[in-house]
């Protein structure tokens, strides 16, 4: 049986006024035009539903009533189906999981056209950064903390699907009193003979190509734990002396004047690093954001392809032009290492200077 809907609209209002003239006057419509709506619903249902006399309606039948009880809910329903059908896609927000503090590695600006593009292919979406400890990448990804992790190491659990994303060189990390600190270069081999910094909380996979055990058996490293759950946290281990680290370009920089030094090391192969989705996450705009953050990261390390080389200052007598300093040997390494969009912001900072 086809029913429509504007005729059990226009019984319903009727049976709630009881009169013809008024029922009319709320659904904008003659008389003459509800009393064709009725005699429709009538043809479609098959029975009468209201009994007339002289004046007009003088009320349901008995079908009238039964009908009513069971139209009301099935015109609530349609209209809930209608707004649904209506209404705009649910959104959604995809969160991604980075390194240490939001914007050290990728950058804020690249985290900025990330979001971007990643609307601009998928308009209802967005996008949300958590930073994580290094501790429990995996974790916070297979219990559904994160969606897409960035940086991620090539060993990980059965449910974690990789993606590479770009590899980078290591060097080593001092402290600006170490004996190693104005040396050009240094052999890896003799470099892992340090006391290097571990975080025993961290998974062993990870922590690999940051104690060299590519260049010496793991069992012969001379570690100094600590408890750092970023790069920042263990640059200032290194600064106060408690032991050496290494890094890569492609992670959260030293900042200059931070009292350590970076060291060249010859000997090593690159590190691979990845971004990492739930093995069972189909979904398109995780794909999607997984290709952004590739040419994110190929563009972050077209930027700076050598680590930001931190060397001594030499001091240097002020210039006599406009009473300034001309930029020193440390501060114009730096500068020609830095990111396109850290450039760009240390311009702006010199000239408001």
């Amino acid at each position: 049986m086809d029913l429509d809907l504007g005729c059990v609209e226009s019984f319903l209002i009727l049976m709630e006024e009881a009169h013809y003239g008024r029922a009319a006057q709320r659904l904008h419509l003659t008389v003459s035009a509800l009393s064709k709506r009725i005699a429709r619903l009538e043809h479609q249902v098959g029975v009468p539903l209201l009994t007339r006399d002289t004046s007009g309606v003088a009320g349901p039948t008995e079908a009238g009533r039964r009908f009513a009880a069971h139209a009301a809910p099935l015109l609530a329903a349609a209209h809930s189906a209608r707004a649904a059908a209506r209404a705009s896609p649910a959104a959604l927000t995809l969160r991604l999981g980075v390194l240490g503090r939001i914007g050290d590695q990728p950058s804020r600006y690249s985290l900025i056209r990330t979001a971007e593009q990643l609307r601009r292919h998928h308009p209802g979406v967005r996008l949300l950064c958590r930073s994580l400890p290094i501790s429990a990448v995996y974790s916070c990804l297979l219990e559904r903390a994160v969606d897409v992790v960035w940086g991620a190491v090539e060993d990980a659990p059965s449910g974690v699907l990789l993606h590479p994303l770009v590899s980078g060189d290591r060097f080593g990390i001092v402290s600006a009193s170490h004996p190693l600190a104005e040396a050009p270069q240094v052999h890896a081999g003799e470099f892992g003979e340090l006391p290097l910094l571990c975080n025993p909380a961290v998974p062993a996979a990870w922590m690999a190509p940051f104690l060299l055990n590519d260049t010496r058996a793991p069992g012969d490293a001379r570690l100094v734990e600590i408890n750092a759950e970023d790069a920042a946290r263990v640059y200032e281990c290194v600064a106060r002396g408690k032991g050496v680290a290494i890094a890569t370009h492609l992670q959260h920089s030293p900042p200059i004047n931070s009292g350590l030094r970076t060291v060249r090391l010859v000997g090593l192969s690159p590190v691979s690093f990845f971004s990492a989705c739930r093995r069972t996450d189909r979904r398109a705009p995780v794909r999607t954001l997984l290709g952004i953050l590739l040419q994110v990261a190929a563009e972050e390390a077209a930027d700076l392809t050598e680590p930001p080389l931190l060397m001594a200052a030499q001091p240097q007598r002020p210039s006599k032009l406009l009473g300034r300093h001309p930029q020193t040997p440390t501060s114009a390494a730096v500068a020609a290492h830095m990111p396109a969009s850290q450039r760009r912001d240390a311009a702006e900072a010199e000239a408001e200077n």
